[in-house]
């Protein structure tokens, strides 16, 4: 499965802080509010076109609204017993 570039949150969060409806925003970057709910909700991917115009948009640093690196913890260490 591929990992998404935004984090659907985050963009929510963002959307709502300067007070866009998600008609309004997908009107501006030229998606449907389907569309936008879609993304939102985590289950449609953007372009990393896509996400430097909400981030333009929503007056957003694009580091707030791109996905998170997953974090993956280091392997236990292997303990060997005699």
């Amino acid at each position: 499965k591929r990992e998404l570039l935004h984090d659907p949150g985050a963009l929510t969060w963002e959307r709502s802080r300067v007070g866009l409806s998600q008609k309004a925003l997908g009107r501006l970057v030229g998606v449907s509010s389907g569309h936008m709910s879609e993304i939102e909700h985590g289950h449609r991917h953007v372009t990393a076109e896509l996400l430097a115009k909400f981030a333009a948009i929503l007056g957003c640093p694009l580091i707030k609204i791109q996905a998170r690196a997953p974090t993956r913890a280091p392997p236990p260490p292997k303990i060997r017993f005699r």
